[in-house]
């Protein structure tokens, strides 16, 4: 993908919503600004370093991040294109209103856009940490005390939303592939094959729990369990 923003666009959104732009160009002219392709072979977005030069010779570098697209013998959007604007808003979301509330350091982001048409993809201008991090997973990365303090927050934040009197948000979205009738089928699956393990030594443990799945009870220990003893919510389900 080509850089889709000329210079004049770059330097109204560092202007209007970068602090750190302003406070690092001062009174300075700018000499030129430099793009290039940082994000090698991306699929769900294409990364931009932009570096722009000022005149005295320092430089200020920013990220755009643009989502991705993907192009077949029309010019019209495919409904992988869809599929992608979704996650970059979605993206968008995250970092308007849960980023704020994240107990761990994360870039900071300047300003972001939806797609509005195949020609005009969607954006997220954000703090370059090129020369200054690395690329680690989330295990080797975050650390113990940061891990926790995260998975209390997503426990948090789900409890939350399921336990708010106002149900209405739901509306707004599509049924979820996952719901609770598929859950409990995975938990009755997972039971089964509890029965089988150590020569069924724990069958009789397994038979009495399956007998306990239900849509009341699993919503009662998932989501209201922690209110009537309470505890704080835990995080319980790891793959989420």
């Amino acid at each position: 993908m080509e850089f889709p923003f000329n210079n004049d666009w770059i330097l109204s959104q560092l202007t209007d919503h970068c602090k750190d732009f302003v406070i690092e160009k001062g009174s300075d002219t700018i000499n030129n600004i430099a793009i290039k392709n940082v994000g090698k072979n991306g699929f769900l977005a294409s990364v931009f370093l932009v570096i722009v030069e000022f005149s005295a010779g320092s430089n200020f570098e920013v990220i755009v991040k643009l989502c991705g697209r993907v192009l077949g013998d029309s010019d019209e959007p495919s409904f992988n294109d869809f599929f992608l604007n979704g996650l970059h808003n979605r993206e968008c979301l995250f970092y308007e209103i849960l980023a704020p509330f994240l107990p761990i350091p994360i870039p900071k982001t300047y300003s972001f856009g939806t797609s509005i048409s195949a020609k005009v993809c969607g954006f997220i201008l954000m703090e370059s940490l090129i020369g200054r991090g690395e690329s680690f997973h989330f295990s080797q990365s975050l650390t113990l005390g940061q891990m926790l303090e995260l998975a209390g927050f997503v426990a948090q934040l789900q409890s939350h939303a399921m336990l708010l009197k106002d149900q209405s948000w739901i509306e707004e979205f599509g049924q979820a592939t996952f719901d609770m009738k598929a859950q409990i089928e995975v938990i009755l699956s997972a039971f089964k094959r509890l029965k089988k393990i150590r020569n069924g030594e724990l069958k009789t443990e397994a038979e009495i729990l399956a007998s306990l799945v239900n849509k009341n009870f699993t919503e009662f220990s998932q989501y209201k369990l922690h209110q009537k003893l309470q505890i704080p919510p835990v995080l319980a389900h790891g793959t989420c």
